[in-house]
């Protein structure tokens, strides 16, 4: 019996720590397939990790001696995000073609290799001796969270080795990907920083950590599918406006009464498709398929409040205010 607990006792314990271990993972890596001499590639790292950890990147011969030509490392926090790894490639790497790797590796804090977590290789990457100029898209400054209907500016720096379009998409992070924001600005040839306007749709559903940010540079007149360089942001989040103006467009909606105590009736001229009412803090509260001219709005479970009032119809979102007394 002794030892049936003992091998209980550690089977439980094993268990947990294969669990543990199993909440640290790389999920997705994008790499370069050429370096080059004397300049910085960039690494960009989907993660989910359950406590700090550090993540190394390494730039190294893929063979014997097995030199390496960078080396980087940076610390991140717990949770799930996406992290942009400047890598400075030592000058004296020698051209060649297809002799290169790069390996990202998920290490607890301050350690190495041999106690790594999860790992990616990158192989046959390209090192070439700098020209001038290449098409990179350097750092993006993207928001944690967006408000329907609301204007972002985007401070995105790059280099580009020809007059170059750069394109921002802000999508839902998973199937179908809808999009919700789009710009497109041209730069010249050179090194700087753009600030890039981005509306955000008004009907963006409500949502923590859904959203993605991608930010590409293309040819002039190119599209996503053309890009030659990208970085992508996710774990946005998207809440309702607290500022109305920008969406007080004539829908022919009418909310009464308003303040409301146990009931508020909806009226349209045209079919209401949905109602959506949203805490202050932006959490859904309640979202009905509706397809009627006039919906009855029952408030007798809510407390006493200021929410908000999404109504879709025909011509339009419009998101007001409602007041239970």
């Amino acid at each position: 019996m002794k030892k049936l607990l003992l091998f209980l006792t550690v089977t439980c314990l094993l268990f947990a720590f294969d669990n543990a271990q199993a909440q640290d993972a790389i999920t997705n890596v994008t790499a370069p397939d050429m370096v080059y001499s004397g300049q910085t590639s960039v690494v960009t790292v989907d993660y989910t990790i359950s406590e700090s950890r550090d993540i190394i990147v390494n730039v190294q011969l893929n063979s014997d001696p097995w030199t390496s030509y960078a080396f980087v490392r940076k610390n991140i926090l717990a949770g799930t995000s996406t992290t942009n790894i400047n890598v400075p490639i030592n000058a004296g790497i020698p051209i060649a073609t297809a002799a290169y790797k790069i390996g990202v590796m998920l290490v607890p804090v301050g350690k190495g290799w041999a106690d790594r977590l999860d790992e990616y290789t990158k192989v046959d990457v390209d090192a070439g001796a700098f020209t001038g100029p290449v098409d990179l898209i350097k750092k993006v400054t993207a928001p944690a969270q967006v408000v329907q209907g609301e204007t972002i500016t985007v401070p995105v720096e790059y280099e580009v080795s020809e007059s170059r379009d750069i394109i921002i998409n802000f999508n839902l992070n998973s199937d179908p990907w809808t999009n919700y924001g789009t710009s497109t600005v041209t730069v010249g040839a050179g090194t700087g920083t753009t600030n890039i306007d981005v509306i955000i749709s008004a009907d963006i559903p409500v949502a923590t950590g859904a959203y993605s940010l991608g930010t590409a540079v293309t040819p002039v007149g190119g599209s996503w599918p053309d890009r030659i360089h990208s970085l992508k942001t996710i774990n946005i989040d998207a809440t309702v406006s607290t500022s109305l103006e920008y969406n007080q467009i004539d829908l022919r909606v009418n909310v009464s009464p308003n303040p409301a105590q146990e009931s508020a009736t909806i009226k349209s001229e045209t079919a209401i498709k949905t109602v959506s009412l949203y805490s202050l803090s932006g959490k859904l509260i309640l979202n009905e398929q509706v397809e009627a001219n006039e919906y009855q709005l029952n408030l007798t479970s809510y407390s006493k409040g200021i929410y908000f009032l999404n109504i879709t119809n025909a011509n339009g979102t419009l998101t007001t205010k409602l007041v239970i007394n």
